[in-house]
């Protein structure tokens, strides 16, 4: 269900934004087109965008469980906060208590993974979005369809370290579910946040200096100049 969301918001927006709904995505296209000073406006305004998106989608969240708690808020007589297990949390599996997060300081190890699976993630987004020597292919449906699909497995891979690979979701994310968390688990919830936001922001920009040096390479071996790709 969710690899097929992600390819209908990629083919509903991709023509008119490029399907940015990543800052990370949208700092390896800055990068990866290097027109700095054609590209910052639309850069900022489209990661300013981002994050006000994912606070809408934190504050729609919240009205949810609101209305899915009403009844357990009268059990306990109006007082604490929501059951853990309701909000979502960034943060690496503790592995000596499967399904449960690390509470001990593991943060470079969410930080390793999601830089490493937001660079394969956003990296393949580039590759479809270069030049027809370099893309494995010009049609739209199959080109979402395989971001879709990248996105799902690094989802899989990078499940046991807390799946983000987006700074907008994992800084607003974290602050969102450490406002609901009872007062012992706030700590869990907020431990990890910079390994969350730098992470992702880390590998999109990885993807996006690669892609680029992979594509001039391209153009060496073809012994042509290749066009910067469309934002």
């Amino acid at each position: 269900y969710g690899v097929f969301m992600h390819w209908a918001m990629l083919m509903i927006g991709g023509g008119i934004t490029g399907g940015h709904y990543n800052p990370a995505v949208s700092t390896g296209v800055f990068l990866w087109r290097r027109k700095f000073e054609e590209d910052w406006r639309l850069y900022t305004s489209m990661m300013a965008s981002q994050f006000v998106g994912a606070a809408i989608g934190c504050l729609f969240g919240l009205l949810m469980i609101g209305t899915f708690t009403d009844e357990w808020y009268d059990q306990n007589n109006g007082g604490g906060s929501v059951p853990m297990k309701w909000l979502p949390m960034f943060a690496p599996e503790d592995p000596l208590n499967p399904g449960n997060p690390a509470l001990t300081e593991r943060g470079w190890t969410a930080f390793i993974v999601q830089v490493m699976c937001t660079g394969i993630f956003v990296f393949i987004i580039l590759i479809n979005k270069s030049s027809p020597e370099v893309a494995p292919s010009q049609v739209p449906a199959l080109q979402c369809l395989s971001i879709a699909l990248a996105l799902y497995a690094m989802i899989h891979v990078s499940v046991r370290g807390g799946a983000c690979m987006n700074p907008a979701v994992g800084l607003v994310g974290s602050l969102y579910s450490s406002t609901q968390a009872w007062e012992e688990h706030k700590a869990t919830h907020t431990a990890y946040w910079w390994a969350y936001f730098f992470g992702p922001y880390c590998g999109g920009a990885l993807a996006g200096i690669v892609a680029s040096v992979h594509e001039q390479s391209v153009a060496k071996m073809c012994k042509k100049e290749l066009p910067v790709g469309l934002l």
